[in-house]
C-alpha cells in the first residue's frame, strides 16, 4: 500500500470516528429526511439520491473542517487546510459531483468507506 493510500485511509477513518463522535440530534426541520446510515462504503453511498450524497459529502466536509483545527501534527494539518480550501471553493451539488465522479472512476472505491473515499477524491484533485 502506498504511502499516500496509507495516510488518506488513515485520514478517511479519523473523519470517520469523528462523525460518529459528533453525531448527534439534529435542528428543527420542516420534513424528517430517510435515515442514513452512520457508516457508508462507496457502493452504499452510490445507492442513495442524489439529494442524500450531497447532504452526505457535505457533512464530511463539515466535520473535515472542525477536525483540521483538532490536528496538532503540521504536515496533515496542512495538508487539510489545502483542502478545506479546495473544496470550500466547490458549491454542494459540485462537491457532490466531483466526489460521485471519483467513484465512477475507480472501481474499488465501492468497498471503501466514505470518508476515505471522500479524502482520496480531494487528494487526487486539490494540489
Amino acid at each position: 500500500m502506498s504511502g499516500l493510500r496509507r495516510f488518506l485511509l488513515r485520514a478517511g477513518a479519523l473523519l470517520a470516528l469523528a462523525l460518529v463522535s459528533a453525531a448527534g440530534p439534529s435542528g428543527a426541520q420542516t420534513a424528517t429526511p430517510a435515515a442514513i446510515p452512520t457508516f457508508l462504503d462507496g457502493k452504499s453511498y452510490q445507492s442513495l439520491s442524489e439529494e442524500a450524497r450531497m447532504h452526505y459529502v457535505l457533512g464530511l466536509f463539515d466535520m473535515m473542517q472542525r477536525m483540521t483545527s483538532a490536528v496538532t501534527e503540521p504536515k496533515t494539518r496542512d495538508v487539510l487546510v489545502r483542502y478545506n480550501r479546495c473544496a470550500a471553493a466547490m458549491g454542494a451539488a459540485e462537491l457532490r459531483a466531483f466526489v460521485d465522479s471519483y467513484l465512477a472512476s475507480d472501481q474499488s472505491a465501492a468497498q471503501y468507506a466514505m470518508a476515505s473515499n471522500f479524502i482520496a477524491a480531494l487528494g487526487l484533485h486539490c494540489p
